[in-house]
């Protein structure tokens, strides 16, 4: 299925493609290790602790981690809890939610099609270090995930977390009648692949080339539930910046003469006209001197 010639939609801040120093990840997709942890019976604070991630990271979802210590972070939990799944089991709590801002984007779109091509180009906002691309042909479409970032641990278990959130998006877009073709997985079969059929109920493919969901390309055209295009329109976008301001053009005010102002006929900021009274003085003064 992934050798037929496929449509490709990626992300069109193409050079999200290519490796960059420091490649992060909102935490709001990974919010959820803690009490993982705590549920398989590891102690959440100690392992943050080994990792090197502080604890109150995960007290907002927009704060950021570099991909790779995040990697760091997930392969920890595999080994400190023996759960040869973790990954899995933090992408079956991830979906739009997870996303932020752009989850609020995504769900607003008039159709599947639309909405996952919003994903598709936007998703650098919220990882640094992988790309999501949208493939189709007449009869399926592939939503698939591929990690660029190098020299990266637990590259199964992202990839597993990716596949799963990309399953619960797609379920969420497309209702409770969409069902996948496939789910494809860049690793070898696990031991045990119990807990992968248990939650995607559906045909597994170990050893692809990418990690990514198969559908029905028909499911593009589809509208989404209480969708509203418009709404998509007005999202607003804040970022805060650090600058300074500066004028056009600057004046500086020096005495000529000696004496006492009174009055100042200006305030910082203002703009001046050529011959305009910017002060007023004392008028006895002058008239003392002449």
């Amino acid at each position: 299925m992934e050798s037929e010639n496929r449509k490709s939609n990626r992300s069109d801040h193409e050079s999200a493609q290519r490796p960059r120093r420091n490649a992060s990840v909102r935490v709001g997709s990974v919010r959820v290790i803690p009490e993982l942890l705590r549920n398989l019976g590891a102690n959440p604070a100690e392992v943050l602790a080994e990792a090197g991630v502080p604890p109150e990271l995960f007290d907002e979802p927009d704060n950021r981690i570099s991909f790779a210590q995040r990697s760091q972070l997930i392969q920890l939990c595999v080994d400190r809890t023996g759960c040869r799944h973790f990954g899995l089991l933090i992408g079956q709590q991830a979906g739009l939610h997870s996303l932020g801002l752009l989850g609020l984007l995504v769900q607003h779109s008039a159709d599947v099609g639309g909405a996952l091509r919003s994903l598709v180009r936007c998703l650098h906002h919220h990882v640094q270090g992988a790309v999501t691309t949208l493939a189709e042909n007449d009869r399926t479409a592939m939503l698939s995930y591929s990690i660029y970032e190098t020299l990266v641990d637990a590259t199964d278990q992202t990839g597993d977390g990716a596949v799963a959130a990309m399953f619960n998006i797609l379920r969420a877009l497309c209702g409770p009648d969409w069902k996948p073709v496939e789910i494809l997985f860049a690793h070898r079969r696990p031991d045990d692949v119990r807990p992968f059929q248990q939650f995607f109920r559906a045909p597994l493919r170990f050893d692809a080339e990418h990690d990514g969901v198969v559908f029905p390309a028909d499911w593009l055209q589809r509208p989404l539930a209480a969708a509203d295009a418009e709404s998509a329109k007005d999202v607003p976008i804040y970022m805060e910046w650090i600058g300074s301001l500066d004028g056009n053009v600057n004046a500086v005010i020096r005495p000529q003469v000696t004496g006492y102002l009174i009055k100042q006929n200006y305030r910082e900021g203002d703009l001046v006209k050529t011959g305009s009274a910017a002060v007023r003085d004392r008028p006895a003064h002058f008239r003392g001197r002449r």
